[in-house]
């Protein structure tokens, strides 16, 4: 099998009986890439060729040789498969609801994402903040649980990689997660100055406080 970063230098090779020096016509595809000549050397061949220019499919390689009387070889045949397209990734957008991680969700981070043109059982490798872990993808799909409680608060960046059977790489494709575990504070203030509401304050009764947190939070 041959893949998108294999397709520019296949390597063919084989054996034969002839003498050394004899040549060996290689012929790949349809219509075919003819090889330049190889020239045996103590019963083997090899030849390295870009094969970019042909399709993706099942291709047909065939070898011929004849020794030094001119008597020709049996010709040989035998098939490879290209397939040079490239698998997709992603993670899910948003990442536990909102690509932000509070103090009660660190211990259990879901990270998952989706991928096509990836067979079943191939592994993801994510990486989260520079460490590396792996999930299986089923079905197209595919999902992780980290605790990220030893983790600094702020941007972590998480990266995934997969590649599909035959060896072709998605396009990695980051994200960031926020974690902020920083837990606010809130404090009521003292009410009509005395906490104490008389018959005149009853109707209007100012309710204040402070909050250590961003601004335009509710309360």
């Amino acid at each position: 099998r041959v893949n998108n970063s294999e397709q520019g230098s296949v390597v063919f090779s084989g054996t034969t009986n002839a003498e050394n020096d004899q040549i060996v016509t290689l012929r790949i595809g349809s219509p075919p890439i003819i090889a330049n000549p190889i020239v045996t050397v103590g019963g083997v061949w090899t030849h390295t060729q870009d094969i970019s220019s042909l399709a993706d499919d099942t291709i047909t390689v065939t070898a011929d040789v004849s020794d030094l009387a001119g008597n020709p070889a049996t010709q040989d045949t035998t098939v490879i498969n290209k397939d040079t397209t490239l698998p997709t990734l992603a993670i899910d957008d948003l990442l536990m609801g909102d690509d932000r991680v509070n103090n009660s969700e660190q211990g259990a981070v879901v990270i998952s994402g989706t991928t096509i043109g990836v067979e079943d059982g191939q592994t993801v490798t994510l990486t989260i903040a520079g460490e590396d872990t792996t999930v299986t993808v089923t079905g197209g799909v595919w999902t992780h649980t980290e605790d990220i409680s030893s983790l600094a608060d702020g941007n972590i960046v998480i990266k995934a990689d997969v590649s599909d059977l035959v060896g072709n790489a998605a396009i990695q494709v980051p994200r960031t997660l926020v974690k902020d575990t920083y837990l606010p504070s809130i404090a009521i203030g003292v009410i009509e100055d005395d906490d104490i509401v008389s018959n005149s304050e009853q109707a209007a009764v100012v309710i204040s406080g402070t909050a250590e947190t961003k601004d335009n939070q509710p309360v």
